[in-house]
């Protein structure tokens, strides 16, 4: 990959020697590297490594740039490794590598810096993904490693707080990235190896023996299994006080799936395949692509938290969104209806056709674990703002209605929207929402569309005002933000 950095400052004069990083260009061996760069902050620190957060200077654009100490016996075969490896990995879900420096006392490493979050962070936030949210995670994540394994390459530290989030400054589109490759590897399957590197939690089993290099591949793959496991449970299989009673549970311990989380059998199939403890019959990465979980129709659970937030705001949102959940309705699939109502049903326990206060802070209480009181005032608050006019209960319609909208809020949706409405362009004009809407809706109507979205009134809207508009959260949204400390 070349130099993306833009180019360096005027600086002190190279430094000679190092001839063996030869992958470093003479321009970028300084006596300081502070010369060319900005620290503007550090993001995490080992015992002979920093990585911080850079910019060059006179620029804005900002970069991850890990700090290796040259004292450090093991640093300067790290440092060639993980340029080796980062250069060799030409892949959307995997960091970008910007380029190499080197000064009298450091090495560096610079990288894209991802600005979107760790997975560790939304998995904290959301407790739990659905099986449907999972599904597109994981294929991403396996696609990556897949892509490590294909070129002999393992990361060997698979992790939700490797995974992070790059915002695609095009389209505002989330795009997950594994992160941190400095334990990654360059192995041969028939090879024997007998390190020993990883995060408790996430360790394989085989990982108290010497492995083959086709071994190392399988230890990643147990990694991801267990990755899948904590999205869809909000915990990991094997936990304990300390680093050796969690390996003693890896070790002796068989899966178990959480009694109360109703997860699909393909689900626990595909998770179960992958924290098999026998490597050899341990899914690989092409066979988990393949797998019926990510190939096929994963189990819909659209009532968390957020999809609470979503019911209490559906009637608060702008004039498009509420047309487009109105056609959507209208459209709904048999298949889908039917799955909203069992889900209606569950929280409605006296099967009056009503969901009520009482029933809807119950739910709230047992199944989604708020404490009473704050169960309570968010129920009254969601029920205010979505229920009935005249009575203070959801109907069946209200609570589709809502669904809709928390699905038409997902970033995908919203994508799919935008690129329909606007047939590809980069802007929705009134005459595209009226070709859309087939000419049925009113021109007034049609120009008030606009306006509430067109928020820097050019008389357009961008991708960007669109997302706003589907995602926009309102005050019982908030709400339960708010109370589960969000």
């Amino acid at each position: 990959m070349g130099n993306l950095c833009p180019g360096p400052a005027k600086g002190p004069e190279p430094i000679v020697g190092d001839d063996e990083f030869t992958f470093v260009p003479p321009e970028h061996r300084v006596d300081k590297v502070w010369g060319n760069f900005n620290e503007i902050k550090e993001m995490g620190q080992g015992a002979s490594c920093r990585v911080l957060k850079v910019n060059k200077k006179g620029f804005e654009d900002q970069f991850a740039m890990k700090e290796m100490k040259r004292d450090d016996q093991w640093n300067p075969k790290l440092f060639q490794t993980e340029y080796d490896i980062l250069n060799a990995l030409n892949h959307d879900n995997i960091v970008q590598y910007r380029e190499a420096w080197i000064d009298r006392d450091f090495f560096y490493i610079v990288n894209e810096l991802c600005t979107g979050g760790e997975l560790f962070e939304r998995i904290r936030e959301n407790k739990k993904f659905s099986e449907q949210k999972a599904v597109e995670i994981l294929t991403d994540i396996i696609s990556a490693v897949g892509f490590c394994h294909s070129n002999n390459i393992v990361h060997r530290d698979l992790k939700p707080e490797n995974i992070m989030y790059r915002i695609n400054m095009e389209t505002g589109d989330d795009e997950l990235v594994i992160i941190d490759f400095g334990d990654a590897k360059k192995v041969e399957d028939d090879a024997v190896y007998n390190d020993f590197v990883g995060t408790a939690f996430y360790l394989p089993p085989e990982i108290v023996r010497n492995r083959r290099g086709w071994e190392l591949k399988m230890s990643d793959m147990w990694s991801i299994g267990v990755i899948a496991f904590v999205l869809v449970t909000g915990r990991p299989p094997y936990y304990g006080t300390g680093h050796r009673e969690i390996l003693k549970k890896i070790l002796s311990t068989d899966l178990k799936f959480p009694k109360k989380n109703q997860l699909s059998k393909k689900c626990k199939h595909f998770i179960s395949s992958l924290c098999e403890k026998k490597t050899k019959k341990r899914l690989t990465a092409t066979a988990a692509l393949k797998h019926e979980f990510l190939c096929g129709e994963s189990k819909e659970e659209p009532f968390g938290p957020e999809v609470l937030s979503s019911l209490a705001s559906y009637h608060s949102a702008c004039l498009l969104k509420r047309v487009l959940v109105k056609l959507a309705a209208d459209s709904l699939n048999g298949k889908r209806k039917e799955l909203l109502i069992q889900c209606f049903n569950m929280i409605d326990t006296n099967d009056d056709g009503l969901i009520s206060v009482k029933e809807l802070g119950v739910y709230l209480h047992t199944q989604l674990h708020f404490d009473q009181a704050t169960a309570n005032r968010s129920a009254e608050e969601i029920v205010k703002e979505i229920g009935s006019k005249n009575e203070s209960n959801i109907t069946f319609s209200g609570f589709r209605e809502g669904a809709i909208s928390y699905e038409l809020g997902q970033r995908d949706q919203i994508k799919k929207t935008f690129q329909s409405i606007s047939d590809g362009n980069e802007y929705v004009v009134v005459a595209d929402l009226d070709k859309y809407f087939r000419c049925r809706v009113e021109n007034k109507s049609l120009l008030q569309m606009l306006k509430e979205i067109d928020t820097n009134t050019d008389n357009k809207i961008s991708f960007y005002e669109f997302s706003e508009a589907m995602q926009s959260p309102l005050r019982a949204s908030q709400l339960i933000r708010d109370q589960r400390g969000l």
